[in-house]
């Protein structure tokens, strides 16, 4: 029988769970059938410091009406894919604007994440059941070198700051996300280790086909699943 996951997340969400990328690969692997996600959409540019409750924010008011519509006992679990865009551009964006550190909003971000999560989604969901995924590791050097059919947004993410300085993000917020899981007593889980190489950058089998194409592989998803219904109860 199938577990079924409801699922929070930017564009990610789709290319590795519940996109038509992710049905393809897990059909020809027969894979189908393990994992059943519903999606909620919390609107664009879905970030943890866009999860503000004061006052909420648009992600905050979209979530409340979506879970509103669902029969939440159905569920196995709630998981969140989110905190990609803060560790791609969110965050520099707001360290360069309030002349602050990157370690000052990941905790800006984290703690928005963490109050959102105790006073929306505890509520509805037992802790043992709120999944908080890591994020994937960054892989896009210069986003001005993307064509149309790239990130629409490349000029807001070309902001002035190497791969380096993502890839170094990301693992901070990989780890501030893993002890908040573990403060809180909610789920997470590791794919570093499998998807990315010794210098954080993102291994050749994960990246996109496309070099216009700011998301991993779907083959990540397959990860992630994988991952997934270690934790998922049984």
């Amino acid at each position: 029988m199938s577990k079924k996951v409801l699922i929070i997340g930017d564009s990610n969400v789709s290319r590795f769970f519940n996109g038509a990328p992710a049905k393809r690969i897990r059909k020809k692997r027969k894979l189908e059938g393990r994992v059943e996600y519903t999606r909620i959409m919390i609107g664009k540019g879905k970030t943890c410091q866009g999860l503000r409750l004061d006052p909420p924010s648009e992600s905050v008011e979209l979530f409340r009406e979506e879970i509103s519509k669902l029969n939440l006992e159905e569920f196995d679990a709630i998981a969140f894919c989110i905190g990609s865009i803060d560790c791609d551009t969110t965050v520099w964006h707001r360290k360069k604007k309030y002349n602050t550190s990157m370690e000052e909003q990941l905790d800006f971000a984290i703690n928005t994440f963490d109050k959102f999560l105790k006073e929306e989604v505890e509520k509805h969901f037992p802790k043992e059941k709120i999944v908080l995924m890591p994020v994937l590791s960054q892989f896009v050097e210069d986003y001005s070198k993307l064509d149309a059919k790239g990130v629409h947004l490349r000029a807001e993410n070309n902001v002035g700051v190497t791969l380096q300085d993502r890839i170094k993000c990301t693992r901070r917020f990989n780890w501030k996300l893993k002890r908040l899981a573990k403060k809180n007593d909610y789920q997470t889980f590791g794919v570093v280790a499998t998807t990315a190489n010794k210098d954080g950058t993102l291994k050749k089998q994960f990246l996109p086909r496309d070099h216009n194409d700011c998301h991993g592989h779907e083959k990540v998803g397959l990860v992630y699943e994988d991952k997934l219904l270690k934790i998922l109860p049984s």
